[in-house]
């Protein structure tokens, strides 16, 4: 079947996302969707099924998360596809159920040298974090569905295995197909936000990707009022903002730990009171490397000064604690540093001072002290855990004011906390935080704020006795 001879409905948004897919114009990545029912399958799958019969020997990525959900939704919506644009099973197109590989061909029935879809699912691997897996293919499009799921490795691993496609048409005109990438998304804080959405509303976008905001209100094909009155019967703020409104500040993942409007209220936060009495220092130590070196002075549970030093040397980290140290009379037992790798430095200069190991076992607090004769698994994962999850319950329960924070600074600090979240929040066995590689793979960066904040955090913790020093007198 000619690419002309099909004729399918499309809506605007739809429109023109397939229009973006297929013009030579330099846009290479298309980010589409943003909320529920938006018609985010279908212009998939209409790129691939036209495009594909129009392109012999196109080869189309098509992936999510997981295979089996991918058959269920993808899959299906693509032969939904096929049906609705009149195209006949085994002369215009095969699908293997058993293979997830579909052929199509205007060759009536012989897909030799047609286009091929191939279905995959990029699960993570702890064993493959690379995703060199991928490394084999040569593609001419990919697709991955419900990419706030999917690890930013995938992305980039898939992208480089694109290649330009090019044939000759039947009156012997050529023909090439650029290489181009979609991503259908609902709203997640990870590389679809920092990559697209966010550069898209600053008006920053590179100029090869593109956002297209569809929500469920731009899709004519649907029963909108139905949709929005059942989505509202849910009476849930996260899913009514993410679904309806496509907003990407509202997480509904079940490892979430902070809520949204919380963290928003740490710079408002003004009735928590300044408490001259229970001052400290937390610093989250980087020296030379990718991270920043962060330091924030304490007055109780506000932070009223930080500081921030991207690569810096011994010195210069020493000298900087020693200066708020100075200028808010702390003393060192009232000081917390990271003292795992580089922090070490500091050991010999302020004696006295907690030394933070994040992989040290948690604090026992009175309650789990009294639980420890009759319960000895621990509560935490390790220190780390613990601190963070102080963290939290002070951030949900209003308890902690960032007093000092520039309003240059604050998009910084929301993208940090909105990364304290839970790992294997489906297993039992203590708490845990998704792991900091995680975490910095999709800021870009590493939660140096973040971390500053949840050490500070040990000192609302049983403080373990200090051996008092005592000198003898010699006669």
């Amino acid at each position: 079947m000619l690419e002309e001879e099909i004729k399918v409905q499309l809506s605007e948004k739809q429109l023109a996302a397939f229009n973006l897919l297929r013009d030579d114009n330099g846009i290479s990545e298309i980010c589409y969707g943003g909320g529920g029912r938006g018609g985010k399958s279908y212009v998939g799958s209409a790129h691939v099924v036209m495009t594909g019969l129009e392109h012999e020997g196109m080869v189309s990525f098509v992936a999510r998360q997981e295979l089996k959900r991918l058959k269920r939704t993808t899959v299906s919506t693509m032969l939904k596809f096929c049906r609705a644009a009149n195209l006949t099973k085994d002369v215009d197109y095969t699908y293997s159920n058993h293979d997830s590989i579909m052929h199509l061909s205007r060759n009536n029935g012989d897909f030799d040298g047609g286009s091929m879809v191939l279905f995959e699912e990029l699960k993570h691997k702890p064993t493959d974090k690379s995703y060199d897996r991928l490394g084999s293919y040569d593609l001419s499009f990919v697709w991955i569905d419900e990419a706030q799921e999917i690890n930013v490795a995938a992305r980039d691993q898939l992208k480089s295995r694109l290649t330009l496609l090019k044939g000759q048409n039947f009156d012997g005109t050529n023909w090439k197909l650029p290489p181009k990438s979609l991503y259908t998304c609902n709203p997640a804080k990870n590389w679809i936000y920092h990559d697209y959405v966010r550069p898209n509303q600053k008006g920053s976008i590179e100029a090869y990707r593109k956002f297209i905001s569809a929500l469920y209100d731009d899709n004519p094909f649907i029963n909108q009022e139905s949709y929005r009155n059942s989505v509202l019967e849910s009476k849930n703020p996260v899913m009514i903002q993410r679904l309806l409104y496509g907003n990407f500040d509202y997480d509904d993942g079940d490892d979430v730990l902070l809520d949204y409007d919380a963290i928003l209220d740490l710079f408002t936060n003004s009735h928590v009171p300044i408490d001259l009495g229970q001052k400290c220092i937390s610093a989250d130590v980087a020296m030379m490397g990718n991270d920043r070196f962060m330091i924030g002075v304490w007055y109780g549970k506000v932070l009223v000064e930080y500081k921030s030093i991207a690569k810096a040397n011994g010195a210069e980290v020493k000298d900087a604690i020693q200066a708020m140290k100075d200028k808010h009379g702390i003393p060192n037992r009232r000081i917390v540093y990271d003292a795992d790798g580089l922090g070490a430095y500091l050991d010999g200069f302020f004696v006295g001072a907690y030394a933070f190991h994040a992989n040290a076992k948690e604090i026992p607090t009175r309650k789990t002290s009294q639980n420890r004769k009759k319960e000895t698994k621990p509560q935490y994962e390790n220190l780390k855990a613990q601190c963070h999850y102080k963290l939290v319950e002070l951030t949900n329960e209003s308890e902690m004011w960032l007093k000092a924070i520039k309003k240059a600074d604050e998009t910084m600090v929301i993208e940090e906390f909105e990364q304290i979240k839970r790992r294997d929040p489906d297993k039992d066995g203590p708490m845990k935080l998704v792991r900091k590689e995680v975490v910095k793979a999709t800021l870009g960066r590493s939660p140096d704020f973040s971390d500053m904040c949840a050490m500070r955090c040990v000192f609302f913790l049983p403080q373990p006795k200090r051996n008092r020093i005592t000198a003898t007198a010699v006669v």
